[in-house]
């Protein structure tokens, strides 16, 4: 029985978009990560941000958003095209669009969409790390709101 089982599982094929998906979606979770820990920098750096961290959380994501463009590209199995990976490394806001409606033509809006809300929600945990972290560290949320005298 064993045997069959075995030849079956030898001859069955996961498809092949699997890992490529697998991948992705574990990029989103590590800009997940980072924004968090951008939002704790903030909180114990924001008058004075360090310019060196600043660079290394760009440059962090950046890697990140080329990276899922790779995956997903090759889930799609489609290579990036010259001008669009180099459009990706130095100005992404214009990169990224390309990408969207290079690999998918008009389709591509749906991925800004999801874009926009993906970089809405980094915001967002960004935000809430950086407020959490003020609470743990002592902050009253009374400091948050202005005092009316």
């Amino acid at each position: 029985m064993s045997e069959a089982v075995d030849a079956i599982a030898e001859t069955a094929e996961l498809p092949r978009y699997s890992n490529k998906r697998r991948q992705k979606h574990n990029v989103l979770k590590t800009l997940l990560l980072v924004w968090a820990a951008q939002g704790i920098f903030l909180y114990y750096h924001f008058e004075q941000p360090d310019g060196l961290m600043q660079y290394a959380f760009a440059f962090t994501n950046l890697i990140l958003v080329y990276l899922w463009c790779g995956y997903d590209a090759a889930e799609r199995g489609k290579k990036i095209g010259t001008a669009t990976a180099a459009l990706l490394v130095v100005l992404l806001v214009v990169g990224w669009p390309l990408y969207a409606f290079q690999s998918r033509g008009w389709s591509g809006l749906k991925l800004l969409g999801w874009g926009f809300l993906t970089v809405f929600s980094l915001f967002a945990t960004m935000i809430t790390t950086w407020i959490i972290t003020g609470i743990i560290d002592g902050w009253q949320v009374v400091e948050l709101v202005p005092q009316i005298e």
